[in-house]
Parts: structure tokens; C-alpha cells; sequence
């Protein structure tokens, strides 16, 4: 436990504990806030380690799938170009007023 050395000032608004004159001095226990204050950094340096990890992970796994959308829209638009590559082959080779075979 820390000890405090106090000067009972003579313009201070609070009352003097019995005994003691203005002036006089005192020693009073500090609370022992370093071992909380220790205990609250240690439990924020936890959560903020576990928030870093949570970061990079949510982070490799937006990588990926920027990666995978990449490839799908290069599929996409390779297949789209094979569709209307196909379609214009299909019209080119049907003439246009023929009839079916079956009628």
C-alpha cells in the first residue's frame, strides 16, 4: 500500500479531522489503483490483440474472395463473348426464309 503525505491547507474548503490543526501533516493510504489499472491494460491489451487477429483474418478472407469475384466476372464475360460468338454463327448459317424439315 502507498502512503500520501498531506499538508492540511488553510484555504481548503473541507474540514479539518479532529485532532489536526491547519497546517499540520498527515499520512494517508493511497488506494492500491495500480494493481486494478494493471488488470483493466492487461485485459484491453488482450482485447485489442484479439481484435488485430479478428482484423487480419476478416481481411484474408475479403482478399480471397476479391480474388474469386475477379475470376468469376473474367468467366462471365468469356462466356458471354462465346454466347453471342455462337448466336452470330447460328444466324449466318440458317437462311432466313427456309422452312423447318418438318413441314
Amino acid at each position: 500500500m502507498y502512503y500520501r503525505l498531506r499538508t492540511v491547507a488553510k484555504k481548503a474548503r473541507l474540514a479539518v479531522p479532529i485532532g489536526l490543526s491547519w497546517g499540520q501533516r498527515t499520512v494517508e493510504p493511497v488506494p492500491d489503483r495500480d494493481a486494478s489499472a494493471e488488470a483493466r491494460l492487461i485485459e484491453l491489451e488482450s482485447k485489442l490483440s484479439y481484435q488485430e487477429m479478428a482484423l487480419l483474418e476478416t481481411s484474408k478472407v475479403l482478399a480471397g474472395q476479391e480474388a474469386r469475384i475477379a475470376r468469376l466476372e473474367a468467366t462471365i464475360s468469356s462466356l458471354s463473348d462465346k454466347i453471342k460468338e455462337l448466336s452470330r454463327e447460328e444466324r449466318s448459317s440458317l437462311p432466313a426464309n427456309e422452312r423447318p424439315p418438318h413441314y
